[in-house]
């Protein structure tokens, strides 16, 4: 098979998996200006609107996950002096 075969088999896979809208396929032609021939491949590139991520917590899970987080990165990188001046302070906030 040639490197032209590979290619068109290719992209006839990928528009398969609805990735690509072919509009040509290896149309051949003839350049004015050099007189070269070539061959011309018009490919889009199919759009998915409605992208919605798998196991992404939403809600309270969200919430205890994030506080969570947030105590190990307290305890991992807060001194307890620190931590009692930031938990017992009183400022403008």
């Amino acid at each position: 098979m040639s490197e032209y075969g590979l290619l068109n088999e290719n992209l006839l896979d990928l528009e398969s998996m609805n990735k690509i809208a072919i509009q040509k396929l290896q149309e051949c032609f003839t350049d004015e200006h050099s007189g070269l021939d070539g061959y011309l491949y018009v490919i889009r590139r199919v759009e998915k609107a409605d992208f919605k991520p798998k196991n992404v917590p939403k809600g309270p899970a969200l919430k205890s996950i994030v506080n969570a987080s947030i105590k190990e990165i307290e305890e991992a990188y807060v001194s307890d002096d620190q931590f009692n001046y930031l938990t017992t302070a009183k400022g403008p906030w």
